[in-house]
């Protein structure tokens, strides 16, 4: 971590703003039986997204890897009723699983742009704010926080993840449904 991203990450929790808050915001419309609570989709070809499904993996989730026709596995996994869906893939499926999303009665809640370790754009929902912070502290590392922020986990405090300049851009998104 830098220490700007220090600062940035002592200042959320200071602000009172720890992961359980994130998870609060996320869960905002309310989970009941008939729903899966949270779903993590990768596109396997980036570096980025299998850096988040590794890190998923070790917590003991899978995380789905984008296959086929984006628009039927949109469509197959908001049938499932999922809570919140957490992403990491280009921008063209981005907004695939978007709209597939808004039609299936979700929301974007939070798309954050990353290259090379940087957060190129952000753009969040009310509320959501601190994802976007919490990617910016987390520097490359970023693909591992999003994972242990959707499933609640601890984050680890070892050595920094080295990202190459030629990396593609990945977005990391997050989709949540209303009511």
């Amino acid at each position: 971590m830098t220490a700007l991203a220090r600062r940035e990450l002592l200042a959320l929790t200071a602000a009172g703003v720890p992961l359980a808050a994130l998870g609060s915001t996320l869960l905002a419309s309310g989970a009941n039986a008939a729903t899966t609570p949270t779903t993590l989709l990768h596109d396997a070809t980036l570096p980025d997204a299998r850096r988040f499904a590794a890190r998923a993996a070790q917590l003991g989730q899978t995380s789905q890897a984008l296959a086929g026709d984006a628009v039927r596995q949109a469509q197959a996994l908001f049938a499932r009723c999922p809570q919140v869906v957490f992403g990491v893939s280009r921008a063209s499926d981005r907004l695939l699983f978007a709209e597939v999303a808004r039609e299936a009665g979700y929301e974007e809640l939070v798309q954050i742009a990353q290259r090379a370790g940087c957060i190129h754009e952000s753009r969040c929902r009310s509320g959501a704010e601190a994802f976007a912070a919490l990617a910016r502290a987390s520097g490359p590392n970023w693909p591992r926080a999003f994972a242990e922020l959707a499933l609640g986990a601890a984050p680890l405090t070892d050595a920094l993840e080295i990202q190459g300049a030629d990396a593609p851009t990945s977005f990391s998104w997050v989709l949540r449904r209303k009511g």
